[in-house]
């Protein structure tokens, strides 16, 4: 995968840049941070922006993540993700159908979807050859995705026990 030196499967810190809550004009600061500190995937997250916001913003931080060797991520904009080489791409339940966003990726990105409930991990799991890896989340409640009841540990420890063969993590917030 395009940026990354370390398969996702190893991956334990997950970092998500949301703009709900992380000031713009600190990205750059921020991505340096969560990557000092162990990051192993960066997610830029940006709801009320425009693509081309997400583009600039992307730009900014696709330097740091490459020289890091951890791949950046676009939640849910494709056409910023393909304007900047290497990004990859997070899509939720609702958003572009995963089939659709691996053939407009190319098979060089990274391609990671939402799941909330233990038949989606499954569902998630059979798109191995699709996807790279699946979320699972909110964990708990959160004020960047108020339309999402929170999944509590209870689905952390059912989807732990399914022991799935595709790389997952655990959406915090």
């Amino acid at each position: 995968m395009s940026g990354t030196t370390r398969p996702l499967s190893a991956a334990r810190f997950y970092a998500i840049l949301d703009t709900g809550y992380a000031p713009v004009a600190r990205l750059e600061e921020l991505c340096r941070a969560v990557l000092a500190g162990g990051a192993d995937i960066v997610q830029l997250r940006a709801k009320s922006a425009t693509t081309a916001q997400r583009i600039e913003w992307l730009k900014k931080l696709a330097p740091l993540c490459a020289a890091a060797g951890v791949p950046l991520i676009c939640n849910d904009d494709l056409d910023a993700a393909l304007a900047v080489p290497g990004v990859g791409l997070h899509v939720g339940q609702d958003d572009l159908e995963p089939r659709k966003a691996r053939t407009a990726l190319g098979p060089g990105r990274v391609l990671g979807l939402s799941t909330h409930s233990q038949a989606q991990a499954r569902a998630a799991v059979a798109l191995g050859d699709m996807i790279n890896y699946f979320a699972v989340g909110p964990v708990f409640a959160t004020g960047t995705k108020p339309d999402y009841p929170p999944v509590g540990l209870e689905l952390v420890r059912a989807v732990a026990e399914m022991k799935p063969t595709l790389p997952w993590f655990c959406s915090l917030e």
